[in-house]
């Protein structure tokens, strides 16, 4: 599992018995929160979900806020600058 997100498990850190590296725990690290602090709309709170997208390590990450959040609305105002610039 771990080869299948590209995720080096000496970086993990194991909560399996006698500090093993779990299936919860590389799952941990291919998904989860990330806070962003973004200078035009401020503190964004986005789930990730990383996609391995081949055998070369090339990774996809994919950034969602949940729907009617007040982290979509900022990611739609950005989306609206982009447009316009």
């Amino acid at each position: 599992m771990a080869r299948e997100h590209a995720i080096d498990l000496t970086r993990v850190q194991g909560t399996g018995r006698e500090g093993r590296v779990s299936k919860q725990d590389v799952l941990r690290k291919s998904r989860g929160t990330k806070v962003f602090a973004h200078p035009l709309v401020g503190r964004l709170t986005l789930d990730y979900d990383m996609l391995t997208l081949s055998e070369d390590d090339q990774q996809l990450v994919v950034y969602t806020a949940p729907a009617g959040s007040p982290d979509q609305a900022s990611l739609e105002l950005l989306a609206t600058i982009a447009i316009s610039t």
